[in-house]
């Protein structure tokens, strides 16, 4: 595929992950989806990471209190992605 070399404005009417903008790095950039969430995050990672980062920590510690660990599970299965494999693999979603 070949890439344009000179652009004014890259725009993007399907981010997703945004591996093409954040690739090129555009100056000038306009970007959708069709995922209001997805673009919310977006503006508040440009608007306010800060504050995000506050809000994050903030949900970390309550999880942490609220969720006991079971330090015999490996790692690979505490994760989110690894939670996520095993309740496919017990007919969940």
């Amino acid at each position: 595929m070949q890439q344009a070399r000179e652009y004014n404005r890259f725009i993007e009417p399907f981010i997703g992950g945004g591996a093409l903008f954040f690739a090129l790095k555009p100056e000038h950039a306009c970007i959708s989806d069709i995922n209001d969430e997805l673009i919310n995050i977006y503006t508040v990672v440009r608007d306010d990471v800060d504050k995000l980062i506050v809000e994050l920590k903030k949900h970390e510690r309550k999880y942490k209190e609220e969720i006991p660990r079971d330090t015999s599970t490996t790692s690979a299965m505490s994760t989110g992605s690894g939670m996520q494999m095993e309740q496919c693999q017990e007919g969940g979603r």
